[in-house]
């Protein structure tokens, strides 16, 4: 999980969330329902019914129909997420998990990040020539890219995440997809780096609804 210290906390604040929520939101995310039901076993005050109406309100969990329970909305994954790297996760399963073992098991780790960072590229555009251009080639090699990127900690999954959304977007609502770059190209060349330059700046208003509109599938 994540340390805390005065940023979490603060993000906590920000997000009107109690450290209870988070922990309920934490382990829904990644599935630890286990670890709810032995806390509970210890801490008999904890009202789950009560902790997970508060996260339904506020948009990170939905409760599904009849006894099926509650699961993680899109907003609850991205928030954890944005917090806690599935590396970061694992190893907190495994405290004797090193960082040598990163390659071993990245093929798996970020299986849920990769594939919502490639579903928000293009499969192929039309260039300026009329030709068309595969976008997502090399998926494999992509792959590898990515996770380098994330295991190196030059950039988290959920920053990698805006990036490339705000990438697309931007040419999308500009009309110049037929310049969009393959992502392959996009992750060698580190274009990510200078998107998150200019979304981190001081003048920048991130615009919540993303149009993938246009001629790009």
């Amino acid at each position: 999980m994540v340390a805390i210290g005065e940023p979490f906390i603060q993000t906590l604040i920000e997000n009107n969330l109690s450290l209870r929520e988070y922990f309920i939101l934490y382990c829904k995310v990644y599935d630890k329902e286990h670890l709810i039901d032995k806390y509970q076993e210890k801490f008999t005050d904890l009202k789950l019914f009560s902790v997970y109406g508060k996260l339904v309100t506020k948009g990170f969990l939905l409760h599904l129909d009849g006894d099926k329970g509650y699961i993680s909305t899109e907003k609850g994954d991205d928030f954890i997420y944005g917090l806690v790297d599935s590396y970061a996760d694992q190893k907190s399963d495994n405290p004797f998990l090193g960082d040598e073992d990163i390659t071993e098991i990245s093929d798996s780790v970020y299986d849920t990040e990769f594939k919502k960072f490639l579903d928000a590229y293009p499969v192929k555009i039309r260039r300026t020539n009329g030709t068309e251009s595969y976008l997502k080639e090399g998926t494999k090699e992509i792959k590898e890219l990515y996770v380098k990127i994330i295991t190196s900690k030059r950039a988290t999954p959920q920053q990698m995440q805006d990036a490339i959304e705000y990438y697309v977007r931007r040419y999308t609502d500009s009309g110049n997809l037929p310049y969009l770059k393959t992502l392959k190209n996009w992750l060698l060349q580190e274009i990510w780096r200078d998107v998150l330059s200019h979304i981190s700046g001081p003048n920048y208003k991130p615009v919540k609804t993303v149009n993938y509109g246009g001629k790009i599938e």
